[in-house]
């Protein structure tokens, strides 16, 4: 996915830039939880969770659901109707720009800023950036074809902490 994303050139912006393009007809698309996008959201953005809580009975999702219900957090899966649910959102326009925006954004960058010296060195934790649901829906949305996808650096957790300005359902 970081290859692929690398190779196609996947444009990453800050805040600024996000609501200057959202200003000249750019849709932010939230791929959070239905849920979790009705808490808060970034102001103006649209809600296409790429993924959903699990919805199966199987063992496996029984424990998928303990397992994570004992951790405070909810058990997901990939949504399987996610690329009809972002065509029908957007009304099939693949060529329309879209900012895809998850909870903490993620990032295609391997190389970090040592804080005590300022200087940059790579990560090798980084090897491949930090993947997040954000990345995932670009990756799966330019192999759909859409052509005009870029991706919100720092996600809602940054738009919150900057003093943008977010909104709830």
């Amino acid at each position: 996915m970081h290859t692929y994303l690398t190779q196609k050139g996947l444009k990453q912006v800050d805040e600024d830039e996000a609501l200057a393009l959202a200003s000249k007809g750019a849709v932010i698309v939230d791929v959070r939880l239905a849920d979790d996008f009705k808490k808060e959201h970034i102001e103006g953005a649209i809600s296409v969770p790429m993924f959903r809580l699990t919805q199966g009975n199987s063992k496996w999702d029984n424990v998928k659901r303990f397992v994570m219900g004992s951790l405070a957090m909810k058990a997901t899966e990939r949504d399987p109707d996610f690329l009809a649910n972002f065509a029908a959102a957007l009304g099939g326009n693949k060529r329309k720009t879209i900012i895809v925006a998850c909870a903490v954004g993620g990032t295609l960058d391997t190389v970090v800023r040592v804080a005590t010296t300022g200087k940059s060195a790579q990560d090798p934790d980084r090897a491949f950036g930090r993947e997040t649901r954000s990345l995932k829906a670009c990756y799966e949305l330019m192999q759909a074809g859409y052509t005009n996808v870029i991706h919100l650096k720092g996600g809602l957790s940054s738009w919150r902490y900057n003093g943008y300005p977010t909104e709830a359902s």
